[in-house]
This record gives structure tokens, sequence and C-alpha cells, in this order.
């Protein structure tokens, strides 16, 4: 529907391996070249596929029909609440479980290395320091990606929403037009 000019430019992300991803280092050239010359509209790559709002609107839209059916089988309004979480729900449940492995490795490691600490030396580490270290560790803060995740997926909910509105309008108008 977007007639104007689609960058060339492969995104990085889509080549970068696991770990690259992990600690963002596949931003690193982006953020190299903007200190250097700065950026313009020349350095913008192409959306992933999953963030595609043509190919997020098409499913939600489909998600929307499936609801649609569901209510007039249930005799009740259709929800779009309901589409969105259908349509998110395995993603909101992978990244829970992410978020509770990184939540379970944050709040075991200090205890680990209090272990590590205690064979190594000779004075025995009181109970009250290792708990101490268990709850500094607990007080921090979650890790990046988590937080990244939860913002993309929120950005493609609305992203889905305007998209939906969008088509909307637009079969609407075509439709009053021709009649």
């Amino acid at each position: 529907m977007d007639s104007s000019r689609k960058p060339e430019k492969s995104n990085p992300r889509k080549g970068a391996n696991p770990l690259s991803q992990l600690f963002f280092l596949w931003v690193i050239p982006l953020f190299w070249k903007g200190t250097r010359k700065g950026l313009n509209t020349d350095d913008l790559t192409q959306c992933l596929e999953k963030d595609e709002s043509e190919s997020l609107g098409d499913e939600l839209e489909r998600e929307w029909e499936r609801e649609v059916e569901r209510a007039s089988r249930r005799k009740r309004k259709p929800r779009l609440r309901n589409a969105m979480y259908r349509m998110f729900v395995p993603h909101f449940i992978v990244d829970g479980i992410e978020c509770l492995a990184f939540i379970l490795i944050r709040c075991i490691l200090p205890l680990v290395l209090a272990q590590l600490l205690i064979q190594f030396q000779k004075p025995i580490v009181s109970e009250n320091a290792v708990q101490n270290i268990s709850n500094d560790s607990i007080n921090d803060h979650s890790p990046n990606q988590f937080n990244t995740s939860v913002i993309e997926r929120n950005i493609r909910s609305a992203n889905n929403y305007l998209h939906l509105i969008q088509t909307r309008s637009i079969q609407s108008f075509y439709s009053k037009r021709i009649c």
C-alpha cells in the first residue's frame, strides 16, 4: 500500500548469530558509522519479516475473522483483545520462560560463587553473607534482552492495530464509493 521508497540494505540482525543477538553486537557497526559520519535515510535497513506490518496485519485479520465466527456461535460481541491474545500468547509464554530462566540464573549465580569462595578460603563465610549476596542479586533489574523482547512485542501489536484499521478504512471507503 505504501508507495514510498523502501530501504535496500538487508537488516544486520537477520544474519547475526545468537551470541551477537544476545549481546547486541550486530548494532556496533551502525553505532560506529553514526559516531563517525552521522546517519541518514540511506542507512535505514529493511524490516525483519516478523516485523512487517503487512504480514502481522494479515495474521491479525485472520485471528479477527476467527474471533467473529466464535462470537457469532456463542452469541456475543467479538473482542479484539481475544484475537490479539490468541495471536501473541505463544510469544508471551516463551518470553515468560526466558525471564524465569534469567531470574533463576541471577539468583543461583551468587550462591555458586559464594560456595567457590568458601572452598578456596580458610575462613568460613557466615550464612548471612551468602544471604546478603543472594538478596542483592534479586534486587537487580531484569536483563536487557527480556526487556527488549517485550518492547518489540508491544511495537508489533501496535503495528497490527494500525494495519487492521488502515485496511478496514480503505475497504469501507471503496465499498461506499462503489455503491
